[in-house]
């Protein structure tokens, strides 16, 4: 019996240093990663047609401009610029002069209305906002073909 443990013994003494020790190593990779901004708005909703308005009148659009930043992600800044049509001015209203306004809001009804540079809106991501447009008409006008005026909308 003390040779068969004896045997076992050395049996496991064999095998226990036939296995090779390996120490352990390791290593750091650095993974880095720039974002690439997305700024993307998509509008819904125009052209506004107001259709034949008198001199001298105010007409608010009958349905909102739809604003929606579809970008990367992050919050947007929307601005608004108006171009002049031949033969008009935008400011007070007066001979051959009009003036074209603007709120953000729900309904059209409650917000101020503001001058096109006047309005620097915070669109979240995936956010919808609605843009009214409100066009006060010259006083007298010898301008007699339908004016279209260019509103620019950009996002930053």
């Amino acid at each position: 019996m003390k040779k068969l443990i004896a045997l076992i013994a050395i049996a496991v003494l064999a095998i226990a240093g036939a296995a090779e020790a390996y120490a352990a190593n390791s290593g750091v990779v650095n993974v880095t990663v720039t974002i690439e901004r997305s700024v993307s708005i998509d509008i819904a909703g125009g052209p506004l047609n107001f259709g034949s308005v008198a001199t001298g009148a105010t007409a608010v659009s009958s349905s909102p401009i739809v604003i929606t930043n579809n970008g990367s992600g992050t919050d947007e800044v929307v601005t608004l610029s108006a171009s002049d049509p031949a033969g008009w001015t935008n400011g007070t209203p007066g001979v051959d002069s009009y003036r074209l306004t603007y709120q953000v809001s729900e309904d059209g009804l409650g917000a101020t209305w503001q001058a096109a540079g006047d309005i620097s809106e915070t669109v979240a991501y995936n956010e919808a906002k609605k843009l009214w447009i409100q066009l006060e008409t010259p006083t007298a006008t010898n301008v007699t073909v339908q004016q279209t005026i260019p509103v620019t909308i950009t996002a930053q």
